[in-house]
């Protein structure tokens, strides 16, 4: 069986300042520096590869400088992000499942996760971003999907299995140029060009920056739309510019293009009128990928978060939701050949409540329910339990 794919770790507190966004332009800082400590307690009670616990960690630190506060240049913006994950792999060993289901779940290592340099102009907060770049910062993502601990809800996973090494997602980020154009407030679009192969494979320890030609480079793009009721529509497409080996020997070709597109959405289905801040929200994303050369063509997540369901605590989410990735054909046969029978997709439903406790503690608990783990009909389905801790501190100047 095939170890999990990497996917996109957990959101910050600060991604509104890593993605240049800011809640309160007046307040915001020259320097800002953040800290965010996420630990993940996990059982897997039955079925899949084994019953067993692990404690998984995660800590991630940024720092953002405003360049116009703090060296007096417009539109300037740096930013450094480090990354320490541990080594207690959990998917891998005992549910089994593809899609992983923590998003810290990482190999052990102390890595430059990003550094970029960005250049803002225009009315509406368009920009040019170059540096280590983690694709999953701004391209498929809304907010709803952001609550839940499972992989895929934050990068589909006919994206997140592509590559040599993965695209450019937690835990390893490659080279990227990142353009930004906004040419109305609602209206975002997004490019970029991404080394082909992030890190280097044979040290998946290290952050190191590798440009090869014979390794090409990953396309990207989106057009997303944002609202009050409709809270974000978005299409997006992705494609390698170098070949890979297909899956399935028996094509009369060696090598094809893997490529693919996804479409997502969130939406508000009702608001207290008593309180803004507590509502009903929903989400719906679909992705594809060319099954020549990915063992899983599609995949999709939907789901329903309720804010402040059972106080008006500051941060306090309820949600649940679905996810599914499909096995291509290509690949379903070429186990066939050699005598594996694959289920046609693995899907995970998670239940989960989020709450911040104080100012510095959040805390989450959570389960899922893995239904064929990796496809495999051999395993039984899974039933995973969670507790996520997250530690935040911030300063800023």
């Amino acid at each position: 069986m095939r170890p999990p794919v990497r996917r996109a770790g957990p959101a910050l507190a600060m991604i509104g300042v890593a993605s240049g966004i800011c809640a309160d332009e007046v307040a915001e800082p020259a320097v800002a520096l953040s800290a965010v400590y996420t630990a993940d307690l996990l059982r897997n009670t039955s079925g899949g590869l084994k019953t067993g616990n692990a404690y998984l960690d995660n800590l991630d630190m940024t720092l953002s400088i405003d360049g116009e506060r703090a060296f007096g240049l417009p539109g300037l913006t740096l930013f450094a992000y480090g990354l320490y994950t541990n080594d207690a792999r959990f998917s891998e060993v005992y549910p089994g499942d593809v899609m992983t289901a923590s998003n810290i779940d990482a190999p052990e290592a102390l890595r430059l996760y990003e550094a970029w340099a960005q250049w803002g102009f225009g009315p509406h907060d368009s920009s040019l971003r170059f540096g280590l770049y983690d694709l999953n910062s701004e391209f498929d993502v809304s907010a709803a999907r952001g609550v839940f601990i499972n992989s895929s809800f934050g990068v589909g996973h006919e994206l997140a299995q592509t590559g040599l090494n993965g695209p450019s997602i937690f835990p390893i980020t490659s080279l990227a140029l990142r353009l930004a154009i906004q040419p109305t407030p609602q209206w975002t679009v997004l490019a970029a060009v991404l080394d082909g192969v992030p890190g280097d494979r044979n040290e998946p320890t290290r952050t190191g920056i590798h440009l090869d030609a014979d390794e090409g480079v990953l396309g990207i793009a989106e057009v997303a739309w944002s609202g009050t009721k409709l809270r974000k529509l978005a299409a997006g497409a992705w494609r390698y510019s170098e070949p890979f080996e297909r899956i399935d020997e028996t094509e009369s070709a060696g090598t094809a293009f893997s490529y693919g597109a996804y479409a997502l959405t969130e939406f508000e289905l009702w608001t207290d009128p008593r309180s803004d801040a507590r509502e009903i929200a929903a989400f719906f994303r679909v992705g594809i990928a060319s099954d020549a050369v990915n063992e899983y063509d599609r995949s999709t997540q939907a789901g329903i978060i309720f804010h402040q369901p059972f106080s008006n605590a500051e941060e306090e989410t309820f949600g649940v939701a679905i996810s599914t990735a499909r096995v291509g054909r290509s690949y379903r046969h070429s186990q066939e050949e050699t005598g594996v029978q694959l289920s046609e997709r693995e899907t995970a439903i998670e239940l989960t409540y989020r709450r911040r406790i104080t100012d510095w503690l959040l805390v989450q608990p959570d389960i899922q329910y893995i239904l064929n783990p990796s496809a495999d009909r051999t395993l039984k389905h899974a039933l995973v339990l969670g507790l996520r801790f997250e530690f935040l501190t911030e300063r800023s100047w």
